[in-house]
């Protein structure tokens, strides 16, 4: 199965930091749930500013930060596919 997915990282004020999409390739048993190793990550570059990594790290730091993911899409194994309605 794959799941597309968009990732909101918020500061304390709720202003969205970072927004991205993301595709994720994972088994999820039927009637069942399911982990994934996947995670976001971002560097800090000092040289460029107002990267992911500069408008999240002080929301981190300061533990303000949240996260809101909204699912898009699903493929499943059988190739079939579901949109879903946000």
């Amino acid at each position: 199965m794959a799941l597309s997915l968009r990732a909101r990282q918020k500061d304390a004020f709720g202003d969205v930091a970072v927004d991205q999409k993301a595709k994720l390739d994972i088994v999820i048993p039927p009637g069942k749930e399911a982990d994934s190793p996947s995670f976001f990550y971002w560097d800090d570059n000092p040289f460029i500013t107002s990267e992911p990594y500069d408008e999240l790290a002080g929301a981190v730091r300061a533990g303000s930060a949240t996260a809101e993911i909204v699912f898009e899409g699903i493929i499943y194994k059988d190739g079939s596919t579901e949109q879903l309605q946000n």
